[in-house]
């Protein structure tokens, strides 16, 4: 597998495509969709997996870059905020991820009353 499959061009700098992210994005989009199938074949409601997913995704990316951080935080230190982030210098860690979605999606579902 090729690390990047192509680099954009912006005004700012070049930004490589990364053949990794886009098997991600490919496997999450997937997911939501055949989750949305399911959801109506059991008379659920689609909607509510959609809400779940966007959710879930923004909270897998503050709770691994804030157990990145809280792990890592010699590496930090004297940076500034910007350093911490950045989260396309990389550094994510599981455990952040899944402990996020599970408060996230919680949390909203007990909201929803769902």
């Amino acid at each position: 597998m090729y690390p990047n499959i192509t680099e954009l061009n912006l005004p700012w700098g070049v930004m490589p495509i990364r053949s990794f992210g886009i098997a991600l994005m490919i496997a999450f989009l997937g997911g939501v969709w055949w989750s949305c199938k399911r959801a109506v074949r059991v008379k659920a409601d689609p909607d509510l997996i959609i809400n779940i997913a966007l959710i879930g995704l923004i909270a897998a990316v503050v709770g691994a870059r804030t157990f990145y951080v809280l792990h890592y935080w010699e590496k930090f230190e004297g940076k500034g905020v910007g350093a911490i982030f950045s989260i396309t210098e990389g550094g994510f860690e599981f455990y952040g991820s899944f402990i996020g979605i599970m408060i996230a999606t919680t949390s909203y579902l007990l909201w929803k009353g769902g």
